[in-house]
């Protein structure tokens, strides 16, 4: 019955705006679909989240802090403010660098603000942050082995 009513509404509404539920709906939804089967394929590993997961269930007694940083605003300056207050041996904060005019800026900033932490920049060429991210942090697991997951 409401399929009904629909197509009632579809075909006495087609001008007044109801072609874009009509033709534009069903072109974006089946857009977004390939577009999350493409993401879905480039998703993290099964053998990557097996080693992560194996290296976090080691015991390890010194916590380092990695804060990933995009701009200098209120959610970065209470991010470092959490971070201190974990007292890690080490905090690092990573930009990403997708940009490298923004990266540059974001350096300059980061200077002028004079924080307490060094700005480390990571370059990831295929724009995938989540993979960048998780490989930074399997390095950072692998140079300190005492670190705390």
């Amino acid at each position: 019955m409401s399929t009904v009513v629909v197509g009632i509404f579809a075909i006495a509404k087609f001008t007044e705006g109801a072609w874009l539920v009509v033709v534009v709906f069903p072109i974006l939804v089946f857009a977004l679909m390939r577009v999350n089967t493409a993401v879905s394929r480039r998703g993290v590993g099964a053998g990557d989240v097996a080693l992560l997961r194996s290296r976090t269930a080691q015991a390890r007694s010194t916590p380092r802090v990695l804060i990933f940083v995009d701009s200098i605003d209120l959610a970065e300056v209470e991010a470092m403010r959490y971070a201190k207050g974990l007292h890690a041996d080490e905090l690092t904060a990573v930009h990403f660098v997708l940009d490298s005019a923004h990266a540059e800026r974001l350096q300059q900033q980061w200077q002028h603000f004079e924080h307490a932490s060094e700005l480390r920049t990571v370059g990831c060429l295929d724009r995938n942050l989540s993979r960048a991210a998780q490989d930074l942090v399997l390095q950072v697991m692998e140079e300190h082995a005492d670190t705390k997951g």
